[in-house]
């Protein structure tokens, strides 16, 4: 599939939805008086939560999940609470009842509307282009959407499971996005590891019937970011997610504790999901050495962006031969169904993307983000790098975030960001974890 089909330009996303071109003057409740500022600059840091659920699978797990938009009603948030692992212990999720709750921020602070039932992991939230919010979850081991608009303060939402041959898993690696017409679409990584197989969804904005099916990979992929698109167009990105011996390599390989191997990003694409199987193509892999036998090429907590040319950017941490066993972040660009362009961030920068003890101060987080006049931010999680109009692989000087004394944590920041129905705008609205993983924080960040 040609992304090129995928494109819209910010102010057609913008009119799409109804909505005219948001710039620094129209962004809502603004604080700097509608003056242009010359840098990124962090407007607002909240505490939206302390009460989130850690451990396997909980709330400050993935990295690819959508968990924050951007409406015409404001910003809303989702996150899960429930039983959590004790501080510094770890094990296997055992079933018990998770919630997710939907908050929005209000002039008292941020008000949840709406919760229900999660499952193990943290849930996608996305917004229709009529405002419209849905909630994709796991609860009984398979799907279930829940849909509704926010009206007067209040959310009243309907729920439903969502047809599809699925495998019951409280580990679906569950990932959704929604297109800038309101086309829905989920993905679930099975969990056989050799062959793999993904599971998917796809309902047309508009339409009540679910179009399901599977795709089978040669091993397992996961953490996988969703790009829907009107007419069953369906694109995603994923990364291999396998236990060392099933790729025949010592378990030198893997850094993971538990010997799981991320060394390779793939991305599918499918005109019509209802007629045409998805098609394959490697942006990325690292091979052992016997020198540098450890390796990587990663997007779980990095991104996956579709610019307003229609172009793929896809980020992924890389370690192994090629890099002499240093970690990097690097941003490889797809473009009409090949990659055009791959380039690494400077080794300077790499302490802005790093988070927590869990990093070992390699850098693994990273997201993209485009304002209304196309210009490109690369947002870490200790600065934001504003980037060259053109691709955004030309960086400009890193601007640190004051966060308040707020630490990033794995999964590092999630971005309003238009997979999630979000449109491009002059600021970008954030949220983090924290505190051990127990604190949800929200940030907006003004881009010019």
């Amino acid at each position: 599939m040609s992304l090129g089909r995928m494109a819209m330009t910010a102010a057609a996303f913008l009119l799409g939805m109804g909505m005219p071109p948001l710039s620094a003057a129209d962004a809502p409740d603004r604080e700097q008086g509608g003056a242009t500022v010359s840098a990124p600059i962090v407007e607002r840091v909240e505490l939206i939560t302390d009460q989130a659920v850690v451990g396997d699978g909980g709330n400050n797990w993935g990295g690819h999940q959508t968990r924050i938009v951007r409406t015409k009603d404001g910003v809303f948030t989702a996150y899960t609470t429930g039983k959590s692992d004790p501080p510094g212990a770890w094990r296997a999720y055992d079933g018990t009842p998770r919630f997710w709750k939907l908050a929005t921020r209000t002039d008292a602070g941020w008000k949840v509307l709406a919760e229900g039932q999660s499952g193990r992991e943290p849930v996608n939230l996305m917004a229709a282009p009529d405002g419209r919010l849905h909630i994709i979850a796991w609860p009984d081991q398979t799907p279930h959407l829940w849909s509704g608009p926010p009206t007067a303060g209040k959310l009243e939402m309907k729920e439903e499971a969502i047809p599809g041959p699925w495998t019951r898993s409280h580990w679906p690696y569950g990932a959704a996005g929604i297109s800038p017409k309101g086309d829905l679409a989920l993905v679930q990584s099975t969990t056989e590891e050799v062959p793999g197989r993904f599971v998917w969804g796809y309902r047309g904005a508009g339409e009540a019937k679910w179009v399901a099916g599977s795709t089978p990979v040669k091993q397992r992929h996961c953490y996988t970011y969703v790009l829907p698109e009107a007419g069953g167009r369906l694109a995603f990105t994923s990364t291999r997610d396998v236990l060392w011996h099933a790729m025949g390599y010592e378990k030198s390989s893997t850094g993971h504790s538990l010997g799981y191997v991320f060394n390779r990003v793939g991305f599918w694409t499918s005109d019509d999901v209802a007629r045409k199987p998805m098609t394959e193509l490697q942006i990325a892999e690292s091979v052992p050495s016997k020198e540098f036998p450890e390796v990587a090429a990663c997007g779980t907590c990095v991104d996956s962006y579709v610019d307003t040319k229609g172009r793929l950017h896809a980020f992924y941490f890389f370690l192994g031969p090629e890099t002499k066993g240093k970690q990097y972040i690097r941003h490889s660009i797809v473009d009409n169904g090949r990659v055009v362009k791959t380039v690494q961030l400077p080794e300077e920068m790499s302490g802005h993307f790093t988070a927590g003890d869990k990093a070992k101060g390699r850098p693994q987080y990273c997201r993209m983000i485009q304002d209304t006049a196309g210009r490109f931010y690369l947002i870490g999680t200790t600065a934001i790098v504003p980037a060259d109009s053109e691709d955004g692989t030309t960086l400009g000087q890193p601007v640190p975030l004051d966060l308040k004394g707020h630490k990033v944590e794995y999964s590092g920041m999630a971005v309003a960001a238009p997979r999630g129905g979000t449109p491009p705008a002059d600021f970008v609205d954030a949220v983090f974890p924290t505190g051990d993983g127990k604190k949800v924080v929200y940030c907006r960040i003004r881009l010019r």
